[in-house]
């Protein structure tokens, strides 16, 4: 009886936990919508960035009155570059859209060839700055628990917070 009492307690929080993921996911996807469709209204201040890759990089704010709603950075390098979407609500980061772009040769080379960039995607799911799902180029759900997701979930996460600072006055 006991085995059977604990293997419903599991199961039951398994799936509230479940329910409670999908719930948040539903969520993150309506405010994203909401700022996309949006966007053209906000206003936009942008900034050079420098140090976090060899060509530098770009970042464009966007505010809804005083608060900001979405960042925008790309960071070039030689062999590529990388587009990452910030989108923030009043309780932190909420997801992060990425595309890391890769050059077939050099952009500076007379082999390079735009129509041979190859690029990926991660989408990246927070609820109050904590990770709690990112999905991979195939839109396959990761192990957020795996020691090197949980970092560069992080790094991310600092990378959101310390953008953000950059356009606050």
């Amino acid at each position: 009886m006991k085995i059977i009492i604990g293997f419903l307690s599991f199961f039951l929080a398994f799936s509230m936990s479940s329910q409670s993921l999908k719930s948040d996911i539903k969520e993150i996807r309506k405010s994203y919508k909401e700022i996309v469709k949006n966007k053209d209204y906000y206003i936009k201040k942008s900034t050079d960035l420098m140090g976090g890759s060899s060509e530098g990089g770009h970042a464009i704010a966007y505010f809804n009155n005083e608060t900001i709603i979405l960042t925008e950075v790309t960071w070039y390098g030689e062999m590529g570059k990388t587009a990452r979407s910030y989108y923030y609500n009043d309780r932190g980061l909420f997801f992060v859209y990425e595309q890391v772009f890769t050059y077939n040769a050099p952009m500076y080379s007379d082999f390079f060839n735009n129509k041979e960039t190859s690029y990926i995607e991660n989408r990246y799911y927070y609820k109050n700055n904590e990770l709690i799902r990112i999905l991979d180029p195939t839109k396959k759900e990761l192990d957020i628990t795996l020691k090197e997701i949980k970092e560069n979930g992080s790094r991310l996460l600092k990378e959101a917070l310390d953008l953000k600072n950059e356009f606050v006055d």
